[in-house]
This record gives C-alpha cells, structure tokens and sequence, in this order.
C-alpha cells in the first residue's frame, strides 16, 4: 500500500483533518526511499510513531472502496 490516495484526496481538499499536533506530526516526518528493487519503502524517524498517519490512510482508503454484499469475515 502506499500513500497515493491519501496524497489526491488531500491535495484536492476533500480531506478535513482536525488539528491533532500528533497527527500533523507524523504527516510531516513521513520519510520514503526507493528500495534496490524499485519498491517505495516507507519510515519514521527513530523514537517516533506513524500509526496514526497510517490509520489515516487506511481509512481514506475503506472509504473509496464500494461497500461489499457479504461480510469479509465473520465471526463464531
């Protein structure tokens, strides 16, 4: 997964993110490398988080995806 949804969406300004100091944190500190293979690899500076940028983005992404008709899973 990487982050080019979340990079439109925003960039279009069909996002509104709270003012979350933690979030806006993490936001800015993302840091990406292209791997020898060519894959973007994605990271966070040492003694820090990207969960919450992660969240973020796998909501983002939920949202676009057509609800499905039967449950992925369930459960008992």
């Amino acid at each position: 997964m990487d982050f080019q949804i979340l990079k439109i969406v925003m960039e279009q300004n069909r996002l509104a993110i709270p003012h979350h100091r933690q979030l806006c944190t993490q936001i800015n500190e993302q840091q990406y490398a292209y791997s020898k293979s060519g894959h973007l690899q994605f990271s966070h500076p040492p003694n820090s988080n990207d969960d919450m940028l992660w969240s973020l983005a796998l909501g983002v992404m939920a949202a676009r995806e057509p609800p499905r008709k039967e449950p992925a899973f369930t459960f008992g």
